[in-house]
């Protein structure tokens, strides 16, 4: 990964408004169906059979993706709290935002997609049907702030090009994955995944199991 995208990521939080101790009138919550783009909003759920796009928004709250609820596109978004997707029958996407809090993501039967964020606390990718992507090619890395787990998925993907403060556990999968060109503070550890990943040129502080070295 450029140290320039590193770079550019640990700023890009500045889109964030800062915690303050004042007291604030709460915000409304919203339910997103559709596209909503260049708004402020406060906490934003997508209901049951809703698709989901926030383009260009602020999210003063969280992100929740309720069981049964259908595709989601978070683009250029700055959001405090965390985003939440469980059960989604649809895609779901994270790219060029960030997120103070965590990113879960679980049961869903789409592809899970994030690229070019930064995301403040742990990131966690379990038993999607979908292609896991998680970074990619040049300039598509994440900068996650906490741990990276991605385990029990059913497709494959690729782990690519991030940087992970935590450690990376690439657990139980099926389909191949590639491990590649990632800079991991903690373990990168990978176990019980069938076939084993491609591994190659990641950084860490230990590698273990099917992401040991030689």
């Amino acid at each position: 990964m450029k140290k320039s995208f590193a770079a550019a990521l640990v700023a890009s939080a500045a889109l964030l408004p800062a915690a303050t101790a004042v007291a604030q009138e709460p915000v409304p919550v919203t339910t997103c169906r559709g596209v909503i783009e260049n708004q402020t909003l406060g906490d934003v759920n997508v209901p049951l059979g809703a698709d989901c796009t926030l383009r260009n928004v602020v999210v003063r709250g969280s992100i929740t993706g309720r069981s049964s609820s259908r595709a989601l596109v978070i683009e250029r978004a700055a959001v405090t709290g965390n985003v939440t997707v469980t059960r989604a029958r649809g895609a779901f996407t994270l790219r060029d935002s960030v997120v103070r809090g965590t990113v879960a993501v679980a049961e869903s039967l789409g592809a899970v997609t994030l690229t070019r964020s930064a995301i403040g606390g742990d990131t966690a990718i379990r038993f999607a049907d979908g292609v896991v992507t998680i970074g990619g090619a040049a300039a598509a890395g994440n900068l996650l702030g906490g741990a990276l787990v991605v385990e029990g998925n059913d497709a494959g993907g690729a782990i690519a090009r991030n940087v992970v403060v935590g450690a990376l556990s690439l657990l139980d999968n099926e389909g191949a994955f590639e491990v590649v060109r990632n800079v991991v503070r903690g373990t990168l550890d990978c176990a019980g995944n069938t076939p084993d990943p491609t591994v190659a040129d990641n950084l860490a502080a230990e590698q273990l199991g099917q992401c040991a070295t030689l």
